[in-house]
């Protein structure tokens, strides 16, 4: 029967046998005992397993039958009773009773892919069938559970908890009321669900569909609500989830972008997305940058090595598809420009930048910003490889254009090519600047390593005068002619008033060789003598200088060295 269902002649046979009505007699609560003659427990649980996983393909072509037999009411009540406390232990023989030997995950297992099956067809009435008897809270509840859990999971039940996601997903993805049920309780599930997945993401049991069944049901059934997203916003969930699109693959990170497009659009997320701080990247801008970078290499885009533009003609386009070549498309398919859209994540980063802004970034690095002003015209530079696709078409068909079209046509392609010079005009600009600061900065570098020098030599210089104070006569009476000079020319020029009183600013029979003051501070040669310095002669030249009679050493100051 499941065969047949795919063919449409046998299709109607079923429906007008009422096989819908027979496989559904089977969905009931199973008991530990049977009376006589009749199916036997085990005899029993292989049928109703049988007949449920049948039923899991047949729904969809049957939905109306399924409707009519009260298929929603019966899943239900069969789900409550595998969830339950009723005392029934599985068997567990077939091959469908995997894992469900003494307990009710077999039946548990079935019915929940029965459901997905049903709630997949999006047909109105079912999916009010299922929401108006409590399906949301039902699973929110089953899968609050399922999280605080401390048992290990194994694939069955990591298959149960994906279906029960799926199912969230598609009763919540087209009403927002729908999306006011699963409310709060949902969010603290798919909160617990992200914290744990940069954990469990690569343990493998099939982790990778769950994580990516939970943000299915935070773009259906968290987005677009807003009492939905603030409490998602709130217990961090934004955070969460660009730590896991950080983390995760390309074909997870596409998924998780193009639900942070969407919950963009709430005004309060940006400020999440602008202070968001990754592992391996210091904020949104630069892990976006990256990642365009990383999606043109794959395209083979032609860049410079710090990601200017080389082809001006084509400066989006990739060694594949050639856009100049391409044949003529027929008029109900996308052109190959408009396809590349779905092909990788440019148009996704531009979305993101378009909301957290393209500017206010002072952290990022060059090669940062030259990308962030090919980003910035992204729409541009699409919206001319279409007008390149539509021109090139005409012309390999031979269509002429009238005047007036081909003077919109030239004018809108020089547009184009201006909005292209002056991005790259841009880029350069932010080159030069970069290599004339680096140059600025060696500059710099160089002249405080001059300084330094220039301080050593000074430092050297004073030490020499020092020591051919105290070694040669001749310097230190030149030293003390020079400071009596400096006295003098301090004094002040002309007549004196009469009573004026002199003081003099001078000490006689000093044995020091600078100006003195109140408080002298006596310095002695340093440890280790700089190897171009000669050590000091062993000879006194006080009695030379300032006589036989001047005051014995004892007398006088601490001697204060210059």
């Amino acid at each position: 029967m499941v065969t047949m269902a795919h063919n449409g002649v046998a299709l109607p046979l079923m429906v007008e046998g009422q096989l819908m009505m027979a496989l559904l007699t089977f969905v009931k609560q199973n008991k530990n005992t049977a009376p006589p003659n009749d199916w036997t427990s085990s005899q029993f649980e292989e049928l109703q397993l049988h007949a449920l996983s049948a039923l899991s393909t047949l729904t969809p072509y049957m939905i109306d039958e399924f409707n009519q037999c009260k298929g929603p009411t019966r899943l239900l009540l069969f789900l409550e009773w595998c969830i339950g406390k009723e005392d029934y232990a599985g068997h567990g023989n077939s091959y469908y009773g995997t894992g469900g030997r003494g307990n009710k995950r077999a039946q548990m297992r079935f019915v929940l892919r029965l459901i997905r099956s049903a709630v997949s067809t999006n047909n109105s009435t079912t999916l009010l069938e299922f929401s108006d008897q409590g399906t949301i809270g039902l699973l929110t509840g089953i899968l609050k559970s399922a999280v605080m859990s401390t048992d290990p999971n194994d694939l069955i039940d990591i298959e149960m908890q994906c279906d029960m996601l799926y199912i969230i997903s598609g009763l919540c993805e087209s009403d927002v009321h729908r999306k006011e049920l699963f409310g709060e309780d949902g969010v603290d599930v798919l909160i617990a669900y992200l914290k744990s997945a940069p954990k469990k993401y690569f343990q493998g049991l099939g982790y990778d569909r769950l994580i990516l069944a939970c943000v299915d049901t935070i773009w259906s059934g968290v987005i677009g609500c807003y009492s939905t997203e603030d409490s998602f916003l709130q217990k961090e969930g934004l955070f969460l989830l660009l730590d896991l699109m950080e983390g995760s693959p390309r074909s997870m990170q596409n998924v998780i972008m193009s639900c942070l497009v969407d919950l963009s659009e709430n005004s309060k997320s940006i400020v999440h997305l602008g202070t968001w701080k990754g592992h391996s990247y210091a904020n949104l801008a630069e892990m976006l940058c990256h990642w365009w970078r990383k999606e043109e290499r794959l395209i083979g885009a032609k860049r410079d090595e710090w990601g200017a533009i080389t082809d001006i003609t084509i400066p989006l386009a990739g060694d594949y598809p050639d856009y100049l070549n391409t044949p003529p498309q027929s008029g109900h398919m996308p052109s190959v420009a408009i396809m590349e859209v779905y092909e990788n994540m440019r148009a996704k980063i531009y979305c993101l930048f378009a909301k957290i802004g393209f500017q206010n970034w002072p952290t990022l690095s060059l090669e940062n910003h030259v990308t962030l002003v090919l980003i910035e015209r992204y729409l541009d530079f699409k919206q001319g490889e279409v007008w390149i696709e539509f021109v090139n078409e005409i012309t390999q068909e031979g269509w002429r254009p009238i005047e007036h079209d081909r003077d919109a046509i030239e004018t809108i392609m020089r547009i184009i090519d201006e909005k292209t010079y002056s991005v790259v005009e841009a880029q350069q600009q932010l080159i030069d600047a970069k290599i004339q600061q680096e140059q600025l900065d060696e500059e710099d570098l160089h002249r405080k390593i001059k300084d330094t020098h220039k301080q050593k030599e000074r430092t050297i210089q004073k030490w020499e005068g020092f020591v051919a104070r105290t070694s040669d006569i001749k310097a230190l009476k030149e030293t003390k002619r020079r400071q009596l000079q400096s006295i003098d020319q301090s004094r002040q020029r002309g007549p004196i008033k009469p009573k004026t009183l002199f003081h003099a600013i001078d000490v006689k029979n000093t044995s020091t060789t600078v100006f003195l003051g109140h408080y002298v501070r006596a310095e002695g040669a340093p440890f280790e003598l700089p190897p171009t310095i000669r050590p000091l002669r062993k000879e006194s030249t006080r009695d030379s200088l300032f006589g036989p009679e001047s005051p014995p050493a004892r007398a006088l100051r601490p001697a204060f060295t210059a």
